[in-house]
């Protein structure tokens, strides 16, 4: 065992550990190399997922028929993509799939090197790329905020995944602070590289990280398994599942997913992750998320390309528009 010398703490762990954690710190994401699941368990997770996304809903639905806090959600989408919401308590096969993940030696001593133990999830869904995709802008999420992700179709492409803009989890300032989410999605393949792989691939990132998605013309839809993640001393507003829906999922899930163990209410039903005594001091072995969020600068190079941002949106706006106006004129002769 030796510490990388890229990372910002110490961590007394395997080199098989330390190498993905140390493309993660330097790149703001990893692809994990080898899978957990055999082809089998990826066929049946796509075939459970194909009949949980049968029927979707428009977004117009989402704040007009349901809570924030509401659990049981049905697909929303439109003509870019669809998400399921919360996927855990849906699929018994699915559900055992999620905590045999949750549990596995590899992914357990990942993610406490990255957010300590103690962690808590927030969302886990099934997220469709639509084959006629004009992507998602350069953003960011929440403070604190991880990422796992999986693939569950193979997509060796940059289109129908998230990409990422690599390094930028250290940048300085935010993805709004530069402009970037003024960035239409076709600009934006010079700056990112995407999450491709084969079913199964496993990608932890920070939510820090500039990510989005290319827009797509692709032959078939594209699917993932997308979810995030809070630590100790992090704030979200936690879903609240059934009591009998958490009763079915294994222990690890239903550690994860209850809004009554390791949550403390702070604010507008907001909660903060506390430690399993009930502390929301973190004060366990050192942990990668606490070097990412220092204060930005005012002064820094990265500001001056926002006004660039808004310049190349107001363009897009103005193309697209015009665009429209000559057909709806052309249509009308």
């Amino acid at each position: 065992m030796r510490r990388r010398r890229c990372l910002p703490v110490e961590l007394n762990l395997a080199d098989e550990l330390l190498a993905p954690l140390e493309q993660l710190w330097r790149q703001g994401y990893v692809r994990l190399e080898d899978g957990i699941f055999s082809a089998d368990e990826i066929a049946l997770f796509r075939s459970e997922s194909d009949r949980l996304m049968a029927q979707v809903h428009p977004w117009s639905e989402r704040h007009a028929n349901y809570g924030p806090t509401d659990y049981m959600l049905p697909v929303f989408g439109d003509r870019d993509w669809s998400v399921l919401i919360n996927l855990a308590g849906r699929s018994a096969a699915i559900d055992r799939m999620l905590e045999k993940l949750f549990t596995h030696p590899r992914i357990t001593a990942l993610l406490e090197a990255i957010m300590g133990p103690g962690y808590k999830a927030w969302e886990i869904s099934i997220r469709r790329s639509n084959a006629h995709d004009d992507g998602l802008r350069l953003h960011q999420d929440a403070q604190g905020e991880f990422g796992l992700s999986m693939l569950l179709l193979d997509n060796p492409g940059a289109t129908g995944t998230t990409v990422f803009t690599p390094g930028s989890h250290r940048f300085p300032i935010s993805a709004r602070e530069s402009g970037a989410d003024y960035l239409a999605p076709k600009y934006m393949s010079r700056f990112v590289q995407p999450a491709s792989g084969k079913a199964g691939d496993i990608f932890l990132f920070f939510k820090k990280t500039w990510h989005g998605r290319l827009p797509s013309r692709a032959p078939q839809p594209s699917d993932a398994l997308l979810m995030g993640l809070f630590p100790v001393g992090y704030q979200f507003l936690p879903f609240r599942p059934e009591a009998a829906t958490l009763q079915a999922l294994g222990p690890e899930l239903q550690r994860l997913l209850d809004p009554a163990r390791q949550l403390q209410a702070v604010a507008e039903r907001r909660c903060i992750v506390t430690d399993t005594a009930g502390s929301t001091t973190y004060d366990g072995p050192p942990r990668l998320i606490d070097h990412l969020y220092q204060p930005a600068p005012l002064l820094h190079p990265l500001r001056a390309a926002k006004l660039l941002g808004k310049s190349l949106d107001a363009t897009h706006r103005l193309v697209k528009t015009v665009r429209a106006m000559k057909k709806r004129n052309s249509a009308s002769l």
